[in-house]
């Protein structure tokens, strides 16, 4: 049994205490020159208040015990509120580190089928990657959507210097919902060099040096160098990459696919325990995030409400709902437990190498920043790490394909 430990604290303001903490939110607003009604008053008075607490239960915990973990930040629950008096209580559940210790992770054996990648698939999307590759090509044409456009450009206006030039820039050209040099560089080609004014009265002067745009190409051994990818100068030398990192992106997924039946399986033999207050958060967080998961007469309804339902419909989805939620929160107490144990962190250099990959086998022009691809690569090493200890067969096999291991 892991256990929580809870903290409450109550707050209780009123009389003149609370209004002098209302006057100073009035008066720090007047002094910037802002606008503020007596409803934002409140808000931000609440604000104060709470986080000033809320420093201090956290001063006294970091006193009083070593090493916590809090699946979720501390919950502050409104019992009243007006210009007269303010009422609340905090509920900080967490969990030392040495009670999550006792989570066993190590010795879960269960089965899991490694779906490997065939070969028919591997040749299949070689073919594929070849044929329709999206070549970045320089077009003289008017400027589409998607186009990436590299301009130079000038700010100038009257009531300051003007800005300095801004050249060699490369944009996305794009509809947008307000002002922007993407959206009226549309329709426009190389060479073409023209002014606007912007809404707030910005002058701007703006020359087109080039556009490239997505081809679909076939790709040779005469335009392979094109692809710019290192140490591949012809076909074969891309289709031996290519499977490999194929090979990589379906071993990635299957490791997922193993990470999320491990939480579970170990989950059924570990016991925790969950604060309340933890637990109905969570589960508001999954109801939210699954808007469609209530029926319309019960959007109006509190969490309380709807679990105090004799319908069995209703039992059977809060029940899931907070399965659920148990479910993340035991994901987010094991990952901890895991990097804690092993030291896990993930460099930058780790990160940059891993971007190259994702970079060469995505088609899609999706985007990832360092810190996601390092959240990634974390969550694949907790995943490794689980099967080293439960299913080290299948750990010996995908280390390779998905070119990864842990210590």
């Amino acid at each position: 049994m892991i256990n929580y430990v809870e903290k409450k604290e109550t707050i209780n303001l009123s009389g003149q205490e609370w209004k002098n903490i209302q006057n100073q939110i009035l008066l720090s607003a007047i002094a910037k020159q802002q606008k503020i009604d007596q409803n934002a008053i409140l808000r931000e008075a609440v604000n104060v208040v709470t986080e000033k607490e809320l420093d201090k239960m956290r001063e006294n915990i970091e006193k009083e015990f070593k090493n916590i973990f809090n699946v979720v930040s501390p919950n502050v629950e409104v019992k009243e509120i007006n210009t007269e008096k303010f009422e609340a209580e905090i509920n900080f559940a967490f969990y030392e580190h040495e009670e999550l210790k006792k989570i066993n992770y190590k010795n879960n054996h269960f089965p899991f089928e490694y779906r490997k990648v065939d070969n028919n698939f591997l040749n299949n999307s070689f073919q594929k990657f070849i044929n329709q590759y999206p070549l970045l090509t320089d077009v003289k044409e008017p400027i589409s959507k998607g186009d990436l456009v590299k301009l130079n450009y000038q700010i100038k206006n009257n009531k300051e210097q003007d800005k300095q030039p801004i050249k060699d820039l490369i944009i996305e050209a794009k509809v947008m919902p307000s002002f922007s040099i993407n959206e009226n560089i549309l329709g426009r080609k190389v060479g073409e060099k023209f002014e606007l004014n912007d809404p707030e009265n910005n002058h701007w002067t703006i020359e087109i040096i080039e556009v490239k745009r997505k081809v679909p190409t076939l790709i040779t051994n005469e335009n392979i160098d094109q692809l710019n990818i290192k140490d591949v100068t012809n076909l074969e030398q891309l289709k031996t990459k290519l499977f490999q990192d194929f090979i990589k992106d379906h071993a990635s997924n299957e490791l997922l696919r193993y990470y999320k039946l491990a939480i579970f399986e170990i989950g059924k033999n570990n016991t925790i325990n969950f604060s309340n207050s933890n637990l109905e958060y969570e589960m508001m967080q999954v109801i939210r995030e699954n808007p469609r998961l209530l029926k319309d007469e019960l959007l109006d309804k509190t969490l309380s409400q709807i679990k105090e339902m004799s319908d069995p419909e209703v039992k059977n989805l809060m029940m899931r709902v907070e399965n659920s939620a148990k479910y993340k929160m035991f994901t987010l107490l094991l990952e901890y437990l895991v990097t804690k144990d092993h030291n896990l962190l993930i460099s930058e250099q780790e990160a940059k190498n891993e971007i190259e990959y994702f970079n060469t086998v995505n088609l899609t022009g999706a985007n990832l920043n360092l810190q996601q691809v390092a959240q990634i690569l974390h969550t694949q090493k907790i995943a490794l790490y689980i099967a080293k200890y439960n299913n080290p067969e299948f750990y010996e096999e995908i280390k390779n394909d998905i070119r990864l291991s842990v210590n």
